[in-house]
């Protein structure tokens, strides 16, 4: 990613998150473009265990309600 506005940690170590959570975001600073890096937002999940099944469900359902873009009649 060349300029996100914001970086998701997850999984089930981020009970640990406020032990690497300074180390991870100075390497992501020190690795990254000064200007571009300056508004990044680093953070826990805040979804929980249940988060990677949310986004899974969130991504079905909005392809499921996608409209085909040939042949559409309302």
């Amino acid at each position: 990613l060349l300029n996100p506005e914001a970086v998701v940690l997850g999984g089930e170590r981020l009970d640990a998150a406020d032990l690497f959570l300074p180390a991870f975001e100075e390497q992501v600073r020190r690795h990254s473009f000064p200007k571009e890096a300056e508004d990044l937002a680093i953070v826990p999940a805040e979804l929980g265990e249940d988060g990677f099944l949310i986004g899974a469900a969130t991504l079905a359902v909005r392809e499921f309600f996608r409209l085909p873009a040939e042949g559409v009649t309302l």
